[in-house]
């Protein structure tokens, strides 16, 4: 079940669940909380691919006014709002690991 997984508060990807959006809404605010960020991403690396950001507190009304119906993934976890996480080492140069001294 939706709920149980969001128990651990990891990020989650819920594919072609747009439909049930509200649903969703309601079983993940109490393990996230309604301020936390959700993206709505409309026929995902199509050419007229389209996206809403939000939080789950309002992200049913934004995804209503975009029209999103469905073909659409559903992103969902406090990584998505928070800019305070660093990029990625592992590819800059310089940065040394065990296969690059």
């Amino acid at each position: 079940e939706l709920s149980s997984l969001a128990q651990h508060g990891a990020t989650m990807a819920i594919h072609l669940g747009v439909k049930n959006l509200e649903s969703i809404v309601r079983e993940l605010s109490p393990h996230y909380g309604s301020d936390c960020p959700i993206a709505v991403i409309h026929r995902a690396s199509w050419p007229d691919q389209d996206w809403v950001t939000g939080t789950l507190s309002d992200i049913a009304l934004k995804v209503q006014a975009k029209g999103f119906t469905r073909t659409a993934l559903i992103l969902v976890g406090r990584v998505l709002g928070n800019d305070t996480f660093s990029d990625s080492s592992l590819y800059r140069a310089g940065h040394a690991h065990v296969y690059r001294p």
